[in-house]
């Protein structure tokens, strides 16, 4: 027999989620849009030649979408790590033993019953074969 274990949990109200994800992303932007010319002093600090020749709008665009990963990925991260995980179910290894064991003996059992019923049929058919030859005088 099986063990069919359900846990039955309300479900909080996770329907904001999208929503405050959403907020999220544009308070990171934001973030990551005033944090940019910061980046590029610095990178360009560490490299003179960053950002040579490039437009400075494209550059401060460039800078922020880099930011906005960086620190999406980290939120993403810490999301992961805090979100709430579902309960796990604590099972036994002996359990789960015993009903491999039981699974197992039940298939011999069916597999019992399904030769005995496969020779029923064919002690039946056999018995109707000489039924058949007796009343039509067929002697083969």
């Amino acid at each position: 027999m099986t063990s069919q274990v359900r846990v039955v949990k309300k479900k909080r109200g996770r329907g904001l989620w999208p929503i405050l994800g959403l907020i999220m992303m544009i308070a990171i932007g934001a973030i990551s849009w005033i944090v940019a010319p910061y980046v590029i002093d610095a990178v360009q600090g560490m490299r003179a030649s960053f950002g040579a020749g490039t437009d400075p709008d494209r550059l401060r665009l460039y800078a922020a979408a880099g930011v906005f990963f960086v620190l999406i990925s980290f939120t993403g991260l810490i999301i992961a790590f805090a979100r709430p995980r579902k309960g796990m179910i604590d099972v036994k290894e002996s359990d789960l033993i015993k009903e491999r064991q039981q699974r197992q003996l039940q298939a011999a059992m069916e597999r019992k019953r399904q030769l005995k019923l496969n020779r029923q049929m064919r002690q039946e058919i056999r018995a109707r074969d000489e039924v058949n030859r007796s009343r039509f005088g067929d002697n083969g």
